[in-house]
């Protein structure tokens, strides 16, 4: 049983005169927490890329807690492009290496702070996805803002408890979402993104997804069944007449 990548794969299967058959293609990710130390996370993530970057358990996706920025990422970055890793990074990602490689020209280290600035690159929608089986890796920030994440519930909008309270639950993948006014407080940016979402997931998880609403305007394509409460009693009716979906 040979084992190797999708090259290995694709030369296979131009040969074979047999059935055969093929692993499947993984994408291993490494999370490093906000409770994260630097001493054991940057030797933990050189080691799972470096030691055999073309295996498939070599890590393709590093994500970091945007709390430990300044204490994990930081040096994880320098580690990384001493290591010749060439990283593909989201906006936060970019904009830690940027203030990295300023600073280190402050302490006279130009010529780290040029390789770093050359080795951390935008990252694309398809490289979340992408096996590289070489010394590349995505890289991406997660987690609420440090000024969101300190504030009380009270001190939140009505728009960012709804979305906090959304993630919430999402996060715990459910097979039903029964949702009261969801768009209710959100800006029309927030409001398609959101039911970009709830489509998205319903068409490819098969979320049940349950709208009660007053106004249906916008969510035709998450709720092609609409429901009128009249009297107690339930009517089938059109999508733009509004109730229950």
């Amino acid at each position: 049983m040979p084992r190797g990548g999708d090259g290995l794969k694709a030369a296979l299967k131009a040969v074979a005169t047999v059935p055969v058959i093929y692993a499947a293609s993984g994408n291993c990710h490494i999370y490093l927490d906000a409770s994260a130390d630097a001493q054991v996370a940057v030797p933990i993530v050189l080691n799972a890329k470096t030691q055999r970057p073309g295996v498939c358990n070599a890590v393709e996706t590093v994500l970091v807690h945007r709390l430990v920025i300044a204490t994990v990422l930081e040096p994880l970055l320098v580690a990384l492009t001493e290591a010749a890793v060439t990283v593909r990074g989201d906006e936060a990602t970019l904009d830690c290496a940027e203030r990295l490689a300023a600073k280190l020209e402050g302490e006279d280290k130009h010529e780290l702070a040029q390789a770093i600035r050359h080795s951390v690159e935008p990252a694309t929608e398809q490289d979340w996805d992408t096996e590289y089986l070489a010394m590349m890796l995505a890289l991406a920030v997660v987690g609420l803002d440090s000024a969101l994440a300190k504030r009380q519930i009270d001190q939140l909008s009505g728009g960012q408890m709804r979305r906090v309270v959304l993630a919430g639950l999402l996060a715990r993948s459910p097979r039903a979402l029964i949702l009261d006014e969801p768009l209710a407080g959100l800006d029309a940016v927030t409001q398609s993104g959101l039911v970009r979402l709830l489509e998205e997931l319903r068409r490819e998880q098969g979320l049940t997804v349950v709208v009660i609403s007053h106004d249906f305007g916008g969510l035709e394509e998450l709720c092609p069944r609409t429901l009128d409460l009249r009297d107690g009693v339930l009517h089938a009716v059109t999508a733009a007449a509004g109730g229950l979906s």
